[in-house]
């Protein structure tokens, strides 16, 4: 088991059924259409949301890359850099 895994979950309507088991080292990006049940995900990960069945373990290795912007827009940062300021800092 990694630091992120659904078994079963649930939060109707949404999504029902996810198994997910997400292993150390591993990235996970969401994508999808508005209204399918993205930012839910996220929540119910984060410990915001709870699931109408199944169940969620996540350990506090979690990393989370919020849409807002966060830095200057003129700070010359790519992706790889960003990473690796989650990495450097455990």
């Amino acid at each position: 088991m990694g630091p992120l895994t659904f078994t079963g979950a649930a939060v109707e309507p949404l999504w029902r059924g996810l198994d997910l088991d997400v292993r150390p080292g591993e990235f996970l990006a969401v994508l999808g259409p508005n209204g399918v049940g993205k930012s839910t995900l996220l929540g119910v990960t984060l410990g915001l949301r709870r699931l109408t069945a199944g169940r969620v373990t996540a350990t506090d290795a979690i990393g989370y890359i919020p849409q807002q912007r966060m830095f200057d827009p003129d700070l010359p940062m790519r992706v790889r850099d960003l990473v690796s300021l989650s990495a450097a800092h455990g």
